[in-house]
């Protein structure tokens, strides 16, 4: 075996914005942003453990396994128009393009496009709301999860002489890896900031997401996130701050798959009562305070943050 990985990932990143104000009441922004990583870590046959039950395989084993190092270069263009009517109100506008493409992985490229649009309104008592709405939609060139099977083990493995028709897949044919699946996504939030009294303000934020993989036969089938954080903040005079916020997030997610072992692979496609599917809630309270308090005119400020997590899972 190697005595180390040699890894090694050099990035390049690029970033262009510009903004113009071609009309008094109309504000425009284009951004355009380029990652690629240049992954120079040696491809290598590795030992690997089945399991904690069996031994360690062996290089000659043809059970060994490659590594992947898979490069990503991504390029996303956003373009964002803001239109002021007046009396505190802003109506922004947006087109989002991500594309993304791959190497050694069972999709070549991604492009998930996306439209946003938020309504701002602003009060002269400092009291503000806003609403967000979005949606994406997410497609590749075509998945090939037999390629990935393909880079990953040796030609003994893959010989028709070692290895049955049927059990020609690691992962199931119809499992999809959320990250490069097929998505279609849509988000919702709002914003309210009111001030009940001149030294307290009050602000309730809101935001779900809904995410649905109906291409997708196993792996993730839909994904729902919700948070509301509800915050309070007092600054009673010129030398003291006090907030305190609560939040909740839901995350609700979908899975489906088949359960197979190593002596029957090649009999998942008739065995539908092997399919199941498992639904997962996972739910998040935060409570949390902060205070500032500043003594002999701001030269020496004293800063101090509280907060508590609770989490709870259910399947």
């Amino acid at each position: 075996p190697r005595s180390a990985a040699d890894a090694r990932v050099d990035t390049t990143l690029f970033k262009l914005d510009l903004a113009a104000r071609p009309l008094a009441r109309l504000s425009v922004h284009a951004g355009y942003r380029h990652y690629q990583t240049d992954n120079k870590t040696p491809r290598d046959l590795y030992l690997r453990v089945v399991n904690d039950t069996s031994d360690q395989v062996l290089l000659t084993d043809i059970e060994a396994k490659y590594n992947q190092p898979y490069d990503t270069t991504r390029d996303q263009l956003k373009l964002e128009g803001s239109w002021y009517f007046g009396g505190g109100s802003t109506l922004k506008l947006g087109w989002d393009r991500d594309q993304k493409a791959y190497t050694l992985r069972a999709v070549d490229k991604t492009a998930e496009n996306s439209v946003s649009a938020r309504l701002n309104k602003r009060w002269e008592a400092g009291q503000t709301a806003y609403l967000d709405l979005g949606k994406g939609r997410r497609r590749s060139d075509g998945y090939d999860a037999t390629r990935v099977f393909e880079n990953v083990h040796t030609s003994d493995y893959l010989d028709p002489a070692n290895l049955p028709p049927g059990e020609y897949f690691d992962s199931l044919p119809g499992m999809r890896q959320y990250d490069i699946a097929d998505r279609d996504s849509a988000r919702q939030g709002f914003g309210v900031t009111i001030l009940p009294m001149p030294d307290m303000t009050v602000s309730l934020i809101a935001h779900h997401q809904g995410e649905d993989y109906d291409a997708s036969q196993f792996g993730l089938q839909e994904r729902d996130i919700r948070n509301a954080t509800l915050e309070m903040t007092l600054v009673p005079d010129e030398f003291s701050s006090w907030s305190f916020y609560y939040t909740r997030q839901e995350t609700d997610w979908l899975q489906a798959s088949w359960a197979y072992g190593w002596g029957n692979k090649d009999t998942y496609l008739t065995d539908p009562p092997q399919n199941w599917t498992a639904r997962n809630q996972d739910a998040i309270d935060t409570l949390g305070a902060n205070v500032m308090l500043s003594f002999m005119e701001d030269i020496l400020p004293v800063r101090d943050r509280c907060q508590r997590d609770r989490q709870q899972q259910r399947t």
